[in-house]
């Protein structure tokens, strides 16, 4: 008993000793911390110098615990304001603490720190420190800059993310009929950079284009089970080849990078056209929107439909319903993109710029932890877009034009067909086996269709007044002339000529590309 007794007392010290360390207040000299102080060479009170910031080396978020509320662990090469530091050959690969922010008063108790500049505490910048544009360096703009352009990032989120890039696969190749040699190994360690391409899925380099390149990247491959966190793509023929959670991430990622000119906003596809358990071609009269809408259907996006409503186009047409040869009733289906209230890849928007600095982090995550699925609903993505672009008064419905709009589509693959394969836009009667041209009719419109609607609106007035103004596309690992000739003819639609085209370690850069021909287009209007 004795022995027992003095264990839990030996414990109780322990952790309360951890409690204190844990909650300790920052090194401080004459009352003032130096935690993320300007410095030149050298810090004081066991601090580094780390491209003009002072700070700490760290290898998890606890290990900042110590240095104040909400500090963070980044990357040494992604903090904020001194990524162009020309400490560069000298910092390597190490991970520090950081403080990110919304507004100065989230920089209080820091010290000298008391601005936030890019979205991260720094020390004020004396006015003649600042250029043109009103930034220190590379900081970017303070939150309470000008509003700037809307940015909509649609992600394609399909099964063939889990693939590598084109420049890796070599499938089909001679005795591999399933085309294994397509997914990553994540078994493979980093001794040389072909094994780390091989163990690297397009998905993962979607994620560090978007959300910050990876320090340590790891992955583990999962079949789709339940035990396994599977839901609506249980029994998917592709694993989930899942990031591992001790990655480190930098804080080089677009919605890093222009979070502080940009209000960024997330669609992912939702890529369960019915819903779980169904047969798929459910009559329209019977679909269960209820499901639809839920985890079983992928989340789909209903806008402004409630109880069960069929959401109609300006043109009249029921959204999702088709009609085809020898068929005595119409079907619908759901697909495009997922709702806001999805528990994976949820739809986020952003109004304001000061929104933006706080849902950055959020973004990043929903980005990470997805698990791409099934097909390619492009144009019902679009589709969708409209709706929330337009009627959606919880998306930019009542969003002010204060500002241009875009989305930016990233795909690897060419748009799914929509039963246009069985003839629901045939146009005679023999293209329709015999049926009435007059019922056929497609659950969506082709994806230039609905890039042309994003841009002009419906009708043929002549003129273009729809609610964005242009659609990008980036296409990765998409090296078919044909298929490109699909992409190329979304852009053309969406108003920006042609489709951009890069293999995995180029979409980083090209996305930045596409985001400063936005800035510049914005800041001439």
């Amino acid at each position: 008993m004795r022995e027992l007794r003095l264990g839990w007392v030996g414990w109780l010290m322990l952790t309360l000793m951890g409690c204190f360390q844990a909650t300790q207040l920052p090194v401080s000299q004459g009352g003032e911390t130096h935690f993320l102080a300007t410095c030149t060479s050298s810090c004081a009170d066991g601090f580094s110098c780390v491209c003009g910031v002072c700070t700490k080396a760290c290898t998890t978020v606890s290990s900042c615990a110590s240095l104040g509320t909400d500090a963070t662990c980044v990357a040494a090469d992604g903090v904020g304001d001194t990524r162009d530091c020309s400490m560069q050959a000298t910092r390597g690969s190490a991970a520090v603490c950081d403080k990110r922010c919304v507004s100065a008063d989230d920089c209080a108790g820091l010290g000298s720190a008391t601005a936030c500049r890019g979205g991260l505490c720094r020390e004020p910048v004396a006015a003649s420190s600042l250029s043109a544009s009103g930034t220190a360096g590379d900081a970017g703009a303070d939150a309470s800059g000008p509003p700037g352009p809307i940015v909509l990032m649609l992600l394609d989120t399909s099964g063939s993310l889990e693939k590598v890039p084109a420049s890796v696969c070599t499938c089909p190749a001679t005795g591999d009929p399933a085309c294994v040699t397509c997914l990553p190994d994540c078994s493979l360690d980093d001794s040389t950079q072909h094994n780390l391409e091989l163990k690297t899925n397009r998905w993962a380099h979607v994620v560090s284009a978007m959300s910050g390149s990876f320090v340590n990247f790891g992955c583990t491959s999962l079949e789709r089970t339940t035990a396994n966190g599977a839901t609506y793509d249980v029994g998917y023929n592709l694993p989930y080849h899942r990031i591992n959670a001790d990655v480190i991430q930098r804080e080089d990622g677009v919605l890093d990078t222009y979070a502080p000119r940009i209000r960024f906003g997330l669609a992912t596809f939702d890529g369960m056209e019915t819903y779980f358990g169904s047969n798929p071609l459910i009559p329209t009269a019977s679909f269960d929107r209820t499901l639809s809408d839920a985890e079983q259907g992928m989340f789909s996006y209903a806008g402004q439909a409630s109880n069960g409503t069929p959401r109609r186009r300006p043109d009249g047409s029921l959204v999702g319903d088709f009609f085809y040869p020898r068929c005595t009733e119409s079907y619908l289906m759901d697909t495009g993109i997922r709702a806001a209230s999805a528990t994976d890849g949820a739809f986020t928007v952003t109004r304001t710029l000061q929104e933006m600095h706080a849902r950055t982090a959020n973004m990043k995550k929903i980005v990470r932890n997805i698990r791409p699925y099934g097909g390619t609903p492009t144009a019902a993505a679009l589709d969708d877009l409209y709706v929330a672009f337009t009627e959606d008064k919880n998306a930019y419905a009542n969003t002010a034009r204060d500002s241009k709009r875009y989305v930016v589509l990233v795909t690897d693959g060419v748009p799914d067909t929509d039963y246009r394969e069985y003839g629901c836009a045939c146009k005679t009667a023999a293209e329709c086996m015999g049926s009435d041209p007059k019922l056929m009719h497609c659950p969506y419109p082709t994806a230039a269709e609905a890039a042309l609607h994003l841009r002009c609106g419906f009708g043929s007035s002549g003129t273009c007044a729809g609610p964005i103004d242009g659609v990008y596309v980036v296409g990765l690992s998409i090296t078919g002339a044909a298929d490109r000739g699909q992409l190329d003819a979304i852009a053309a639609a969406g108003g920006t000529s042609q489709a951009r085209y890069v293999d995995a370690a180029e979409l980083r850069s090209t996305l930045g590309a596409v985001l400063d021909d936005i800035l510049a287009v914005s800041s001439s209007r």
